[in-house]
């Protein structure tokens, strides 16, 4: 088969889906229900992680103390991914906000 054929022949379509995302409002009462439990600097921190950085939830669940990093200048979480793939991940301000409020008032001693 010669380099011209190859090129006639047409790539199958990939479906792309749409990823429906969370209005304001839903948003708003996940941090309601965070604020009721007896842990809510844990469950607002989580939250906030999820949703700033798209971090899947088997990779929330492996992240230790010594994997989250924050300066001053810079703040990124590093998690084990699919593949056994490490991979850094930038926070933005509100997740990066909550996670330092859950580590110097919950976890003392670890930060």
């Amino acid at each position: 088969m010669s380099k011209k054929t190859v090129r006639r022949i047409a790539l199958p379509k990939v479906e792309q889906k749409v990823i429906e995302t969370f209005t304001t409002a839903e948003i708003t009462a996940f941090f309601d229900v965070a604020d009721k439990s007896n842990m809510a600097k844990r469950d607002r921190a989580i939250l906030s992680l999820l949703l700033d950085t798209g971090v899947r939830a088997s990779e929330l669940c492996g992240l230790t103390i010594e994997n989250v990093h924050i300066s001053r200048d810079d703040a990124y979480i590093k998690v084990m991914g699919k593949g056994r793939k490490e991979r850094e991940i930038g926070l933005g301000s509100k997740s990066r906000a909550s996670l330092l409020k859950y580590m110097r008032v919950e976890r003392k001693n670890a930060s």
